[in-house]
């Protein structure tokens, strides 16, 4: 029977299913299964590794986790989102990567789950931060077509901001 990890669980508590930060590299293989890929590797810096599942990224610092994100989340491309295989089933919830989600949709989900956040800024944009210190971050912009082109152009009402992804840096945020 495969874990099923909760998005929601993650954000109320930075645990991702089994996983949490400070397992070692093994540990995170042998609970989330052979990942599916990995980022480059730092050649410089030996103690720098990443791996990922589907979009879901888990970086690892001299052989521990440090780092757990997915800043992809894309309605183009549910299955890297709604992410299994053999050992694993991520249950994204409320974030069905069906469609786009707006920052006033997330807090409304937040609030009915009793998940408690704050608003900060975050590289310049707006974004919900739970209490286990998840960050759930937003675009602040869109790509629109004008005259034949694609151009970004922003977004004017926080509460539209579109959902961009994850991150939980527990030693940095």
């Amino acid at each position: 029977m495969k874990t099923k990890i909760k998005i929601s669980e993650f954000i109320r508590t930075g645990k991702f299913g089994p996983v949490s930060i400070g397992d070692s590299f093994e540990t995170v293989i042998e609970k989330l299964g052979i990942p599916d890929g990995h980022g480059p590797f730092n050649e410089r810096n030996n103690r720098e590794k990443h791996i990922h599942y589907g979009s879901y990224e888990f970086f690892i610092l001299d052989g521990k986790l440090n780092a757990i994100q997915n800043v992809n989340f894309n309605p183009e491309y549910p299955h890297r989102m709604e992410y299994q295989n053999e050992v694993i089933k991520i249950e994204v919830g409320f974030f069905e990567a069906n469609r786009t989600k707006l920052l006033r949709e997330v807090k409304t989900e937040l609030k009915v789950l009793s998940i408690p956040f704050t608003i900060i800024d975050f590289f310049g944009r707006k974004a919900l931060k739970s209490d286990s210190r998840v960050v759930i971050d937003f675009n602040n912009e869109k790509i629109v077509e004008i005259e034949n082109e694609m151009d970004y152009v922003e977004i004017d009402t926080i509460e539209d901001h579109e959902l961009l992804g994850i991150s939980y840096w527990p030693n940095t945020n």
